[in-house]
């Protein structure tokens, strides 16, 4: 890698808006119940959308031949088909987006010689996760065509999990260019990287969650907080049989582990934070440690207002913003205790 690697970290740094901006769209795809407004997938002709009358019915009768709108949608107007239609193909556009952000850039620089060859297959599984990012999200689309209209809960965190997955690559491959270019050293802390990768873990397994809950619709029952049905344990948490099924299709449980898990990020930041402050660390380790204590507090406001509130757009959109963000910056954290 040559010493001037601005142009490829202003390059990663892009994609990596793009991602934060797709999994945003994502979001208010799935509260918008736009996912399946667009049954067919076309990676290539795909990018043109309806021009005339005639294309919106060709698409608007395609859209009819489904179970979305013969089950719930049968009274759908033109004019509103075409409001979901629009989330759809921005995400899916978003997507294609990424791609050509990606190989193009890719492609100059490996011409001119910019990138060596190390960087080279790292940008080539940077690539293969994206394509099959685009590959998931159309099988987790097809999920939702067949009888029920409603896309796998399973197929839908995945997707997620996928992005937030390309997210954290892309920016840990910016930030060893970024701290190529820096000169603050920081002492090695072992235990708190340790910490550290568990935290990472923890948010994790919480987006997971988040999504099984989302995607199941488990939020919009037991909108009360701290309590469920008047319960700090509610009864029914494994009601279902095999036993394991519980931890992904019962709906108490998996809002009982949700809420759960906020409340072990948010003692574990605080732990964290308490600990990292008598420890000598650099100041960009010591910042990523007050911005994700900061990030978990916001998160957890959020969380409760999205639940108490029964998951309105705007606060859906900035808890799932805010989860991507807190993601981000535990990479960003982990990456600062780097050896």
């Amino acid at each position: 890698m040559q010493n001037n690697d601005r142009p490829i970290i202003f390059w990663l740094l892009a994609i990596i808006l793009m991602i934060f901006g797709t999994i945003m769209i994502g979001g208010i795809t799935r509260l918008t119940d736009s996912g399946l407004s667009m049954v067919d997938w076309r990676p290539l002709m795909g990018i043109f959308p309806p021009t005339n009358s005639a294309d919106w019915e060709k698409v608007f009768d395609m859209y009819k031949a489904y179970p979305e709108y013969q089950k719930l949608n049968y009274n759908m107007t033109l004019s509103e088909f075409k409001s979901i239609f629009f989330w759809e193909y921005a995400h899916r556009m978003f997507g294609r987006m990424i791609g050509l952000i990606m190989l193009l850039p890719w492609l100059y620089f490996s011409i001119k010689k910019r990138i060596d060859r190390q960087f080279n297959y790292k940008m080539l599984g940077l690539f293969i996760l994206l394509v099959a990012q685009g590959v998931l999200g159309w099988y987790m689309v097809q999920s939702g065509l067949i009888d029920k209209p409603q896309v796998s809960h399973y197929r839908l965190a995945a997707h997620l999990l996928l992005a937030l997955a390309l997210l954290g690559a892309t920016l840990w491959q910016a930030l060893n260019l970024i701290r190529a270019e820096s000169t603050e050293a920081g002492q090695a802390q072992p235990r708190l990287r340790q910490l550290a990768l568990g935290f990472t873990a923890l948010i994790s397994l919480q987006i997971f969650y988040g999504a099984i809950v989302a995607g199941s619709n488990a939020g919009l029952g037991y909108n009360t907080f701290p309590l469920m049905a008047g319960h700090l344990v509610p009864p029914r948490l494994f009601m279902l049989e095999p036993f394991w099924i519980n931890f992904l299709d019962n709906h108490i449980l998996v809002q009982f582990l949700h809420r759960t898990f906020g409340w072990l990020i948010l003692f574990s930041a605080a732990g964290i934070w308490l600990y990292a402050r008598k420890l000598p660390l650099s100041s960009r380790q010591s910042h990523s440690v007050k911005i994700i204590a900061g990030l978990v507090a916001i998160q957890f406001v959020l969380g409760v207002l999205t639940l108490i509130y029964v998951m309105p757009l705007g606060l859906a959109i900035a808890h799932q913003a805010v989860a991507a963000i807190l993601f981000a910056s535990a990479i960003n954290f982990n990456h600062s205790l780097k050896k």
